[in-house]
């Protein structure tokens, strides 16, 4: 009846909250003087502070990354998400591809249909605008394809082990600052590089690793964290701006702004957008209470916008707490009417973002058509298909013959190994707790020194197979006629999971594209994360890994499952 994704209460490696925190006490070094009390006084009462602990202090305990889930957990969130989007002047929410086609594979519907259906719900209890965040996913895919060329030109494209400006994790090291007008970032570390997509993984990493693997994750923001920036920034310019002229006219490609001569903040419009994300894991919710290092103020100050404090996602929503606030709402989904997604850049966007900064576009940004889906790699996309879009651009990038991933130690740990006569380059797929074990193992011996990047997933399966990917299936759900056949997929199994079901709808029934071939994933990679960087004062779509743990107990000793 129900998935067999990973739940909280299923765990075989969960640790109970630890009372061991990483962060010193601050000792009040004042003297004190013992007096008497007069006894007039004696049942006097007196007003205390109420202590409240919250997810950020979570996050600096030592304790594993499930214990901060059980605190979620215990909060039952989704009710007050459910109230904050009724009460919020401006809600918006964007959807994530797991949760969509989880729904469209449990109730045996369309992925369209369950968007649009999601999209009338979350409307329904108060979201101004619904996204999806095929656009986010495919951003991140081409900062990852970035970064990644960056250690490549540092090193040098000569991947023979026996030489010293090889590629690999042995022996690869450089000192290198990259100019931008936002950012000069220095990197002085080692590959392969680490996927930072996964929050269960980076937790887990800082409470319980070293610097020498911390060191190692990606500096770039997973999607979800980007698909904040584009709602907190573009959202942002074309819901606040009110142009006096409302025909466009042309284009502001060429330096052309026809029709947009004006533009003015709308005086009805609330300065603070509360953005909800769902997402397949609860782990999503911890990351979205990380501070990035980004602040807005200086950006919104151009736009005429005052907001003290600003972060991209306010609050997450599982894919289960999605069902569960149906059931709250007595809702149900097979007969929730369906609304149309917002676009989140479109030319309109791209109008007004010229105009405000005096930067113009190549070309012309066209977006995916109404009704498609296009997803960021070909293969290997259910936890965002980094792996599988860096090995393709290190095909192209070095000219070595291509290679597919294959099964190794198990069915969630797959390598693909690039080879031209003795160059070599392994890309890797880890999925699971486990592999993550087997994967940190290699990284310490320095078995395999050719390692030049590995995509970390926390849970079994990636993604699709999430905590919060759980939902109960309807007692008669409606056959497609895709959907049998994807059942025949999976003929001689009694019960299909629906995770796998998901999985296989989303890479069956979405398009690919690759990123450098779409101009809104162009656009917002070349013009407007530099732009928006150069405001803030640092990479807008970076982040930062640091470990906490106290010891530095980066052996695999360390690991405590």
């Amino acid at each position: 009846m129900f998935s067999t994704a990973l739940k909280i209460d299923q765990l075989n490696d969960f640790l109970n909250l630890s009372e061991e925190c990483v962060l010193p006490v601050n000792k009040d070094v004042k003297t004190y003087e013992v007096k008497l009390r007069n006894n007039a006084t004696r049942h006097s009462t007196s007003s205390t502070k109420k202590v409240l602990v919250g997810l950020s202090d979570c996050m600096t305990c030592s304790g594993c990354l499930t214990s901060s889930e059980d605190v979620i957990l215990r909060n039952r969130g989704y009710e007050d998400i459910a109230k904050k989007l009724e009460s919020e002047q401006w809600a918006v929410v964007s959807i994530a591809p797991q949760t969509a086609f989880m729904f469209a594979a449990v109730y045996r519907v369309s992925y369209q249909t369950a968007f649009r259906r999601l999209s009338y719900l979350l409307r329904k209890l108060g979201a101004k605008k619904v996204y999806d965040m095929q656009l986010a996913d495919a951003v991140a895919v081409q900062q990852a394809i970035l970064e990644f060329k960056r250690y490549v030109d540092i090193s040098g494209s000569n991947l023979d082990g026996q030489n010293s400006s090889t590629i690999t994790a042995c022996t690869v090291a450089g000192n290198h600052s990259f100019n931008s007008t936002a950012h000069v970032a220095s990197i002085n570390r080692q590959l392969p590089i680490i996927t930072s997509h996964c929050p269960g993984w980076t937790t887990y990493a800082e409470k319980n690793l070293g610097p020498n693997v911390v060191s190692k994750i990606s500096n770039k923001s997973s999607s979800q964290q980007i698909q904040g920036m584009l709602i907190k920034t573009l959202g942002r310019i074309l819901d606040t701006s009110k142009l006096k002229k409302s025909t466009v006219v042309g284009h502001a490609f060429n330096g052309g702004y026809h029709g947009l001569e004006n533009w003015s903040i709308s005086t009805d419009m609330p300065t603070k957008i509360y953005h909800v994300v769902t997402a397949p894991c609860y782990d999503k919710k911890v990351e979205a209470m990380r501070h990035q290092g980004v602040d807005l103020k200086k950006l919104y100050n151009r736009m005429g916008i005052t907001v003290d404090a600003e972060v991209f996602v306010d609050d997450v929503l599982s894919t289960s707490d999605l069902q569960k606030i149906m059931e709250l709402y007595n809702i149900d989904f097979d007969t929730l009417p369906e609304m149309d997604l917002d676009p989140v850049f479109t030319q309109d966007h791209a109008a007004i973002f010229s105009q405000m900064f005096g930067k113009m576009f190549g070309t012309d940004v066209h977006v995916p058509e109404p009704y498609t889906y296009i997803r960021p790699s070909l293969k290997y996309s259910q936890s965002g298909g980094f792996a599988q879009e860096l090995k393709q651009f290190a095909k192209k990038y070095l000219g070595i013959p291509d290679a597919e991933f294959e099964e190794t130690i198990n069915p969630d740990y797959r390598e693909a190994t690039l080879r031209s006569g003795n160059r070599i380059m392994k890309f890797v797929l880890a999925y699971g707790f486990r592999n993550v074990q087997n994967m940190l193992q290699k990284i310490k011996k320095q078995e395999d020194c050719q390692i030049a990047y590995i995509e970390v997933m926390a849970c079994p399966g990636g993604c699709f197979n999430g905590a919060g990917q759980v939902l109960i299936p309807p007692e008669k759900p409606r056959g497609l006629p895709y959907i049998g056949k994807l059942l025949d997929m999976f003929r001689g199994q009694n019960d299909v999971e629906p995770a796998k079901l998901a999985s296989a709808l989303y890479h069956e029934s979405s398009d690919y594209v690759c990123t450098d071939q779409r101009t809104d994933v162009v656009a917002i990679t070349n013009t407007v994360i530099p732009t928006f960087s150069s405001y803030v004062g640092t990479d807008i779509v970076g982040t930062r890994f640091e470990s906490t743990d106290p010891g530095q107990k980066s052996s695999v000793a360390a690991l405590k499952w």
